[in-house]
């Protein structure tokens, strides 16, 4: 039997700035990487896209929304399901812009 191994990769941008590792550190505690699909990976897609995460003052992500999707809706799925478990550091309401790779 033969297991294969996705990689998704997660980009941090605020604005049209990209963020660098510390400050994605500095605003995030908790960043769970987006699943890959299985049925997807069989499938072969790849995609990149990019998602805003919509941030409550307690640090909650309330809603993602996509700027770009990823070509496909199972992708775009999973990192909207992803996304939705990340958590910020307690502070002001904010929207943080975040490129993904699967």
């Amino acid at each position: 039997m033969a297991f294969t191994t996705a990689v998704v990769f997660v980009c941090a941008t605020a604005g049209a700035r990209e963020l660098s590792d510390a400050e994605i550190r500095q605003t995030f505690v908790k960043m769970p990487v987006p699943t890959y699909p299985y049925e997807a990976l069989r499938a072969r897609h790849e995609g990149s896209g990019v998602f805003r995460l919509y941030i409550r003052e307690d640090g909650k992500v309330v809603a993602v929304k996509p700027l770009k999707g990823t070509g496909h809706g199972e992708l775009d799925d999973a990192a909207v399901e992803g996304f939705t478990r990340w958590r910020a550091k307690v502070g002001s309401r904010r929207e943080v812009d975040l490129p993904v790779n699967f």
